[in-house]
């Protein structure tokens, strides 16, 4: 590329300079177009006065222009300059200057000591350059200055380039061909050799995926399986345990040493006391030889039941038959065991809270409540061999024992109609042969009797 731009360098310098001529040559033009006087000396700068037809209708507020600006008017257009840099732009009216037309007039002021202002890199596929933005002047004309800034290399399936990039912002790129060269990772072994059997290794290749395999060598080396027990060994004679190979069947023997004695977990043939040692004998299950041990005294009285008298408990040995624990009964509050009566005795029983020694305390019997009876009748007389019926009520006692019925001297027949909590209602059968006034009694085992005159005829 740098040899490329060397050979055209002359040519782009002839270019240039004829550029800026031309843009110059075209600027004067103009600019004498538009000038009505010629240039006049004024403090600060040049001052031209540009006369130009009211119709135009140039814009009505004061603007500021430089070179190369466009004023639109009508359709037409007025450059504000050629050379240097306008600062002002006023209007004025001179119409009495000029025998009173309405020609109107635009003063211009120019700056002489003009400072660019340059624009940033523009260029081509060739040079770059910058121009100043108020007189349009060039610098920095130049081929490009390139520099690799990425480099993509080519594999086997797809080219790679090289990008460069100028200071100016200009980039292109190099394009490199296709290698048709793989680059393959470092493969796996898709089949493990074996002792008997070579392996196979895949590679692929990282860019186009192409898979190439080669041969892995015989490890001569066998892989054996678990070992099988072909002779357990005891304590009497060694055991043999085979081995054999995965791949190629090879069998391999070895010999495992004599056990230990394999003694069971033991029977406990004299058995320890507090005060006495006690003797446990391991057998062999397969020679049956045995051993012994000794199992210390157990320093623990076995004190396991209680015995006991009428005023305290204790708890001897079964072993040394010594005495311990001894302590008078504690017992608790009672159960009632049999609810005394108004026949009978009751009966509450004690227990000790440690042994269970039980004791127990009669009760005397309950004292005989007696109850009240009241007979009330619905009327006052009643006909011969009739059935009455009589409500009987009573207080005090939950029921009536053994309750009779009699008229006068006679004990009558009756049955209970109704049992209510604190009456009965009865039905009393009078005899054909019974007439008169007749006292009727109620009597009951645990009440006082009730009595009441009724009249029978």
């Amino acid at each position: 590329m740098k040899k490329i731009m060397q050979t055209k360098k002359e040519e782009i310098l002839v270019v240039g300079i004829s550029l800026i001529v031309a843009i110059l040559v075209t600027l004067d033009v103009l600019l004498i177009n538009s000038v009505t006087k010629p240039y006049e000396e004024s403090e600060g700068g040049i001052s031209t006065s540009l006369a130009i037809e009211s119709s135009l209708n140039l814009p009505q507020d004061d603007e500021k222009y430089i070179q190369g600006d466009e004023i639109m008017t009508n359709n037409h257009l007025v450059y504000a300059t050629l050379e240097n840099r306008f600062e002002d732009v006023s209007r004025m009216n001179t119409s009495s200057l000029l025998g009173g037309n309405n020609n109107e007039f635009y003063s211009l002021t120019t700056n002489t000591t003009h400072k660019h202002s340059w624009s940033s890199w523009k260029y081509n596929e060739e040079i770059h350059w910058k121009v100043c933005s108020g007189c349009g002047n060039y610098k920095s004309v130049e081929y490009h200055d390139l520099k690799v800034v990425k480099k993509v290399e080519a594999t086997c399936n797809a080219s790679g380039y090289i990008k460069y990039k100028c200071k100016c912002g200009f980039t292109c790129k190099k394009k490199i061909a296709v290698t048709n060269k793989h680059v393959y990772n470092s493969g796996v072994i898709i089949k493990s050799p074996t002792c008997s059997e070579r392996g196979i290794k895949k590679y692929t290749c990282l860019n186009c995926g192409k898979i190439k395999k080669t041969y892995v060598a015989k490890t001569n080396k066998h892989v054996y399986d678990n070992p099988v027990v072909y002779r357990a060994a005891t304590c009497t004679q060694e055991g043999i345990n085979v081995y054999t190979c995965k791949n190629c069947g090879d069998k391999h023997y070895e010999y495992t040493p004599k056990t230990d004695h394999y003694y069971d977990s033991g029977k406990v043939t004299l058995k320890a006391t507090c005060d006495k040692s006690g003797v446990k004998t391991y057998t062999c299950r397969y020679c049956g030889i045995t051993k012994t041990e000794s199992v210390p005294a157990t320093n623990f009285h076995e004190c396991i039941y209680w015995s006991n008298d009428d005023t305290k408990h204790w708890k001897q040995c079964i072993n040394c038959n010594k005495i311990y624990y001894s302590d008078s009964h504690k017992f608790d509050s009672g159960l009632i065991t049999t609810q005394p009566t108004e026949d009978a005795t009751g009966i509450k029983t004690y227990t000790c809270t440690t042994c269970g020694f039980k004791k127990i305390e009669v009760l005397p019997k309950k004292q005989q409540v007696r109850g009240k009876l009241e007979l009330v009748f619905g009327q006052e007389e009643y006909s011969i061999g009739s059935t009455v019926t009589s409500t009987i009520r009573f207080t005090k006692v939950k029921s009536l024992k053994n309750l009779q019925i009699f008229a006068s001297i006679y004990e009558m027949e009756y049955s209970i109609v109704y049992s209510g909590k604190d009456f009965v209602t009865i039905n009393i059968y009078m005899p054909s042969d019974l007439s008169g006034i007749l006292e009727m009694e109620a009597r009951a085992d645990n009440c006082d009797s009730a009595f009441k005159i009724i009249k029978v005829q």
